[in-house]
């Protein structure tokens, strides 16, 4: 594990945010004393809605499938709500989730990140396609 602290925002609606600061210091020893996992060791669950064209992640490397599915819709709720009535906040708003993802990607060593990358791209589309049907 590395790092020393975890930066969490909190985005409520509409357009408020909290932000907090969390130490690492001692979480990886307090992880495996507690549970007998070790920082490298990664829990998902399975996947959800998974295109048949999804490249298959090599064995130790897990993507969860249903947080990013989660996040796809979280910002694609917050797109909407703003889209139609101010189509520059919604331009700003695919900027704003866009930086977020790459940011989060760069974090990644390059193949989880190219992983990572790809799943958000395909949920999005699941997403467009479901909004277009509708």
């Amino acid at each position: 594990m590395t790092g020393n602290n975890l930066h969490i925002r909190v985005f409520f609606n509409p357009f408020a945010m909290a932000e907090y600061n969390i130490s690492l210091t001692g979480l990886a020893d307090a992880l495996q004393q507690a549970f007998g996992v070790t920082a490298s060791q990664v829990i998902t669950s399975p996947a959800s809605e998974a295109p048949a064209s999804s490249l298959s992640p090599p064995p130790n490397v897990r993507i969860e499938r249903a947080a990013i599915r989660s996040m796809v819709e979280d910002f694609w709720r917050s797109f909407i709500s703003v889209a139609v009535t101010n189509p520059q906040i919604g331009a700003q708003t695919i900027q704003n989730f866009d930086g977020r993802i790459q940011a989060t990607a760069s974090l990644m060593v390059p193949e989880n990140a190219k992983l990572f990358l790809e799943a958000v791209e395909e949920e999005r589309d699941l997403l467009f396609n479901e909004y277009k049907r509708n």
